[in-house]
């Protein structure tokens, strides 16, 4: 027997005496492999958010600018304002005159702002929207928000004549600022002397003024008056001789500038004052009693 064939045999009987292989499952003879490399997450980078340009505030409400010589609606809505905060009297004729001019700088210099006697955006805001806007007399109207119920104010409208004998007195209750008008049907026969009408604030159940006055001219006083106008000449005993004389009617609480009329003394000279006034007020005392014009025979 060759050498190969012995060990043929040999390597035979190792193998029938060595014990069983264990056999594995697929998955644990073959080694796992390895995870995957994951490449870390780059850091997440904030990005700065741009600046946003702050847009100029536009005002809710843009008001026409207004000065001298404008005319119309929105002249009669400021100085009816005006009126009601004290600073116009005097009619809302929707003409920007001198009057409404002068409200404006007093209103202008009350709340702080540049005395132009211009009524521009800045001003206007101040005068409608302002709930803390400066009265004529100083005080503030400071309206909290939400606004509450106003309370009541009370205020007497009294008629009286030259002599403060009252007329007619009655009580009103007023919750804001407005004009009071005179009711000439209140003083029967009598003529109305004072302003038409008056201004009244509110002011947190307050009203001022507490009374208004409307003053009339009674009945019992001649609503007429009249005087002599005379052309005198004065000799040296100190008599007069009248040369020309007329008569003037005035109205009570009025006065006139009386004028020399040379033409009515032909042939003399004037040598006194060439025009006289006269004065008759409420109460139609009459000063001078008469008017004497003095002349001298011209040479």
């Amino acid at each position: 027997m060759d050498l190969a064939r012995i060990m043929v045999i040999y390597l035979a009987l190792l193998l029938s005496c060595a014990p069983s292989a264990e056999i594995l499952p697929v998955s644990a003879a073959v080694p796992a492999a390895p995870a995957a490399y994951e490449t870390p997450a780059a850091p997440a980078v904030t990005a700065s958010p741009r600046p946003v340009p702050t847009a100029t505030p536009v005002p809710a409400v843009i008001y026409t600018s207004l000065s001298m010589n404008s005319r119309g609606d929105d002249v009669s809505r400021l100085q009816q304002r005006l009126k009601d905060l004290g600073y116009l009297t005097g009619k809302v004729d929707g003409a920007y005159g001198y009057n409404t001019k002068g409200a404006v700088e007093t209103f202008q210099r009350n709340n702080g702002l540049t005395v132009d006697g211009v009524a521009g955006q800045r001003t206007q805001q101040i005068l409608f929207e302002d709930r803390s806007v400066v009265y004529a007399d100083g005080h503030r109207d400071v309206s909290p928000d939400p606004t509450p119920v106003p309370l009541p104010a009370r205020i007497i409208i009294r008629y009286a004549d030259q002599f403060d004998r009252v007329l007619y007195e009655e009580e009103r209750t007023v919750f804001s600022s407005c004009t009071i008008r005179a009711d000439s049907s209140k003083a029967p026969g009598c003529k109305l002397k004072s302003d038409p009408e008056q201004t009244v604030l509110y002011d947190n159940g307050k009203a001022y003024p507490y009374i208004v006055e409307f003053r009339y001219l009674s009945k019992d006083v001649p609503p007429t008056r009249e005087i002599a106008v005379r052309y005198v000449t004065i000799d040296e005993k100190a008599e007069r001789t009248v040369l020309y004389e007329q008569t003037l009617t005035l109205d009570t609480g009025t006065s006139r500038i009386v004028e020399c009329d040379l033409s009515l003394a032909p042939g003399y000279t004037l040598i006194s004052a060439p025009r006289l006034a006269v004065v008759v007020d409420s109460m139609a005392n009459m000063a001078p009693g008469v008017i004497e014009f003095v002349f001298e025979k011209a040479e």
